[in-house]
């Protein structure tokens, strides 16, 4: 009976002195980005996650929608605005403004890039205050401040096309909100476009002499951030820096034209061509399928996806001069039993499958940012004869 009691007033004790010292415990919901980023390790897992947010489903007004993905969004509102694009079927998605160049403040997509944009704009700026504060910095913390730096440029400058006017019409012009700090008020008024191309730049050229180790073509490099500048200053239409940052690009001979051959199969295939700068890397573990992908737009077997948007007739025809055109083999027509094209809604139906067959699957692809032919176009003096030139065209495809 002793033993008995001697037991519980010991297991009692215990338990008495357990319960103290856990208030000495940091509680689990301490554990924030900051706390997460202070380490090597952790600055690297938080800055793969800012890449994973270009392609992630993430929530928004409460619920997640499979339709909203950055990467899907940022394609629907630029190529599908474009003159090589037509709608083809009826669609209740949200894509379909811009076809008609009707968007509104309050529509679905709009609203989620610019939601994402700055949820990503806020990651960047987490890690580079953190990574500025680490004392010693070696060439791998930089690596990924570069890369920060270059995220942050990258959702400003793509923000800024879609909801301001361009730098050559007026840089005056209200451009968009400038996020450089994790500390800024939540009320801020939009800068200039000029103002934001400058702060856009400074980025850049902050990346570039940051990074200097390569991680592969699916993370941000010095290279891609010389294409980007180049870009950027394509936009601005100022020539000579244009040039000179695709110079740089070309200089590095790290990349290589695919042949025309090749390229027929780039783009399934851009995640180990010589010819990417920088892409968006999908595994099949990222893969949206039929309710989520890009592919699934532009291009159906049958029944791996919608299949609303086709080639238009005006990119077909300029393309039409030339049969050999290696960028018909991403362009593929659907024939009904007589052999003769179907239309749909009296349009006839050209998919497109840019965006797939990455491991041959039709809605699988790693979506390509920077191209090294991109750099090419920018400075006549290194363009190539006419014959190898064809796929470098600068059109949509």
């Amino acid at each position: 009976m002793k033993t008995k009691i001697f037991q519980i007033l010991l297991l009692f004790g215990l338990l008495i002195w357990n319960t103290g010292c856990v208030k000495d415990v940091t509680p689990s919901d301490a554990i924030n980005t900051e706390s997460l980023a202070s380490t090597k390790d952790g600055l690297l897992n938080v800055t793969n996650g800012c890449y994973a947010l270009f392609k992630d489903n993430i929530e928004f007004n409460g619920f997640v929608d499979m339709n909203n993905n950055y990467l899907r969004q940022y394609f629907q509102l630029c190529d599908f605005a474009s003159d090589d694009i037509t709608c083809g079927q009826v669609t209740e998605d949200p894509l379909f403004y811009s076809f008609t160049l009707t968007h509104s403040p309050d529509q679905a997509n709009t609203r989620f890039f610019w939601y994402v944009s700055y949820k990503i704009i806020n990651s960047t700026n987490t890690v580079i205050e953190i990574a500025d504060k680490m004392p010693n910095k070696d060439a791998s913390v930089n690596q990924l401040l570069g890369e920060n730096y270059f995220l942050r440029a990258f959702c400003h400058f793509n923000l800024l096309k879609f909801y301001a006017k361009p730098y050559t019409i007026d840089p005056n012009a209200p451009g968009i909100i400038i996020r450089s700090s994790t500390s800024e008020p939540s009320q801020k008024a939009r800068a200039t476009v000029k103002e934001c191309y400058d702060f856009i730049i400074s980025d850049l050229q902050k990346a570039a002499k940051l990074m200097n180790q390569s991680r592969g073509v699916q993370y941000a490099s010095k290279e891609a951030a010389w294409a980007f500048l180049s870009r950027v200053y394509l936009y601005m239409d100022d020539k000579p820096n244009t040039i000179a940052y695709a110079d740089s690009v070309i200089d590095s001979h790290k990349f290589q034209l695919e042949t025309a051959e090749g390229y027929k199969t780039y783009f399934p295939h851009a995640a180990s061509s010589t010819e990417s700068i920088f892409l968006v890397a999908f595994t099949q573990a990222d893969n949206k399928g039929k309710f989520g992908s890009i592919a699934s737009m532009l291009y159906s077997d049958g029944n791996s996806g919608w299949g609303e948007e086709f080639a238009s007739s005006s990119l077909r025809d300029a393309m039409s001069a030339h049969p050999e055109d290696v960028r018909w083999a991403y362009i593929d027509s659907l024939k009904d039993g007589n052999g003769g094209i179907v239309k749909k809604n009296g349009i006839e139906t050209f998919y497109i499958k840019k965006f797939s067959y990455q491991d041959g699957d039709p809605n699988l692809s790693s979506p390509v940012m920077f191209r090294w032919p991109k750099c090419i176009l920018t400075v006549p003096k290194r363009m190539l004869n006419r014959e190898m030139t064809l796929w470098l065209l600068p059109m949509w495809i």
